[in-house]
């Protein structure tokens, strides 16, 4: 259990530190590689939002089952919880996402390339 929570706790810094700071501007005449570098951070991001989605479906499933066992209603309660600080988690990796995308879409706007976003690239 304290695993988990070093785990919420890092994810929370991270992304309160935000992911953009992670991901530097470079000179005007790298701009290639910083949008390579921005599409990298952005794949990053949706693995990591992913996995978020999928432990709250987890802890949002034990939590609905547990609820129905008298002996277990703390133990639903903590994974309603859970649940939803892995909700809150994907949604500000989400937001991070979005930041990148209008930051990929300006440099490649900047630069004379039309630049439609794909499915794969919206959550």
């Amino acid at each position: 259990m304290i695993k988990k929570i070093a785990i919420l706790v890092l994810c929370f810094l991270l992304v309160g530190i935000g992911v953009q700071a992670l991901v530097k501007q470079l000179p005007p005449d790298q701009w290639k590689q910083e949008v390579e570098n921005i599409d990298n951070a952005i794949k990053r991001l949706t693995d990591l939002r992913d996995k978020e989605l999928a432990r709250a479906a987890r802890r949002q499933n034990d939590g609905d089952r547990l609820q129905f066992q008298s002996q277990n209603l703390i133990d639903a309660k903590r994974a309603w919880a859970e649940a939803d600080a892995s909700r809150e988690i994907a949604e500000r990796y989400q937001q991070e996402i979005d930041q990148l995308q209008v930051r990929r879409a300006n440099l490649l706007k900047k630069h004379d390339i039309h630049y439609t976003p794909s499915s794969q690239d919206s959550g």
